[in-house]
């Protein structure tokens, strides 16, 4: 009995009716925002099932809802990047080294702060330059066959 009951509940979250699917459609996006950008909180929160919501999503038909989604999603990764970065400056400025080094090594690059440099080579695509230590370097053809 205990299982049959908790099949009826389940099946609660997995499916929505017309009219309510419509209701949830329009309340998911600010719920989305909310939640930040959390899927899977926003659907239990509105009683939908996260295949509802996959379902609405990738609509071919109706684009409409996607588009709401992945505007709210792109706005709240932003936030979260500033919010971020605001932490990152409060670290730096209390002189953590760890985030003054990291901040160098993103953005400092120009100005000289990485950890390798990058080179450009002369030799055509497909050969292949070995240094033997204390010996001239050896050139070799890629001998890769189709």
């Amino acid at each position: 009995m205990a299982i049959f009951s908790r099949q009826i509940k389940d099946s609660y979250f997995c499916r929505v009716n017309t009219a309510r699917s419509k209701e949830v459609e329009k309340l998911f996006p600010e719920a989305l925002a909310q939640n930040s950008g959390n899927i899977k909180n926003t659907c239990k929160q509105l009683g939908a099932s996260r295949a509802w919501y996959y379902r609405r999503y990738n609509n071919e038909e109706d684009t409409s809802f996607k588009e709401k989604i992945d505007e709210v999603i792109n706005t709240t990764v932003e936030e979260h990047l500033d919010e971020a970065e605001e932490q990152l400056i409060k670290l730096v400025r209390k002189g953590n080294l760890g985030a003054v080094i990291f901040l160098l090594k993103t953005r400092g690059q120009k100005r000289g702060y990485i950890e390798t440099q990058n080179r450009t080579h002369s030799l055509p695509p497909g050969v292949i330059q070995f240094n033997s230590i204390g010996e001239s370097p050896e050139v070799h053809a890629n001998t890769i066959s189709d």
